[in-house]
Parts: structure tokens; sequence; C-alpha cells
């Protein structure tokens, strides 16, 4: 996945925006395009990360 970058888009009601990536000066770029995106440092390579990153979506977007 090097080198590879995603991004998911949700429309609707309420919907906000998350990004996730591997280096917080990509996310903090990206940031400054849009109103208030949640950005997070995530390597989604490794499994404890992973699950760290889902645990805390989870909880803060019930």
């Amino acid at each position: 996945m090097s080198g590879n970058t995603g991004l998911n888009y949700g429309s609707g009601f309420r919907s906000e925006v998350n990004i996730v990536g591997r280096r917080e000066a990509s996310l903090k770029e990206a940031k400054q395009g849009h109103p208030a995106p949640h950005a997070r440092v995530c390597d989604v390579s490794n499994v404890i990360e992973r699950i760290v990153l889902f645990e805390k979506g989870i909880n803060q977007f019930p």
C-alpha cells in the first residue's frame, strides 16, 4: 500500500468527514481544504493501530 491515498466521502444529514493517514503533516494539509474534518494518525498496515482506530471511532461516532 506504499504511496497510496484513500478517501471516504459521505453525504446526507449530519455527515462528518473523517480522514486517516500515516503522516500528521499530510493530514494537516488535507484539513486546510475542509471546514472541520476529524483527522487521526494511523498506519493501517499495523494491526494494533487499526484496532485502536476502530475503538476510538465507535466510541466517538456511535
